[in-house]
């Protein structure tokens, strides 16, 4: 899959480059960002940044960065995470502390989703959040993703199990969404 520049109307959605390493080093290096996803490390290992976005360039995964469209400032990142059946893809997505609370992760998952459907041809998109991460499920909420049921234990994060609440969303509730 070749990888997209996507916009909205306030941010640019477009592949990570590593000279974004030091922004996200700093976003997703705060704690309150780590502590709800299953993989970004804490404390945050300086070269964590870079080892990551180089991983994220030319494999099955499309991870980019969430960026305002005028400045270009990078606020967070969003990842489609396809299974090796090619029919259905996860996402997964963090917005750093500064820019919380301003629909910035909700216009970002609404575009991925889309453009999951619409341009990459999945037929499945589903997306997990921790129990008591209550934001990121309201995000997946307002992009129309239905609850799919939790899986009890479903990580183990900083050596504690998290509850994972799963939502998903098949291709006849996207085109009835649109239409």
């Amino acid at each position: 899959m070749q990888q997209a520049t996507l916009e909205t109307e306030r941010l640019r959605i477009r592949p990570l480059q590593i000279t974004d390493a030091p922004r996200v080093r700093e976003l997703a290096g705060d704690i309150r960002v780590a502590e709800m996803t299953a993989l970004i490390p804490h404390p945050y290992p300086e070269i964590a940044a870079e080892e990551w976005i180089e991983k994220r360039t030319g494999g099955s995964d499309l991870v980019f960065a969430i960026a305002d469209c005028d400045t270009d400032e990078l606020v967070g990142a969003i990842g489609i995470h396809p299974e090796p059946n090619g029919l259905a893809t996860e996402i997964g997505f963090w917005i750093g502390v500064p820019f919380w609370g301003r629909g910035y992760c909700t216009e970002a998952a609404r575009e991925i989703l889309r453009h999951c459907f619409e341009d990459l041809g999945f037929q499945r998109v589903y997306a997990g959040h921790f129990a008591g991460n209550d934001a990121s499920g309201r995000v997946q909420q307002k992009i129309g993703m239905r609850p799919e049921g939790v899986q009890r234990w479903g990580v183990f994060r900083f050596g504690e199990p998290k509850d994972r609440v799963m939502y998903g969303m098949i291709r006849p509730d996207w085109e009835a969404l649109q239409g």
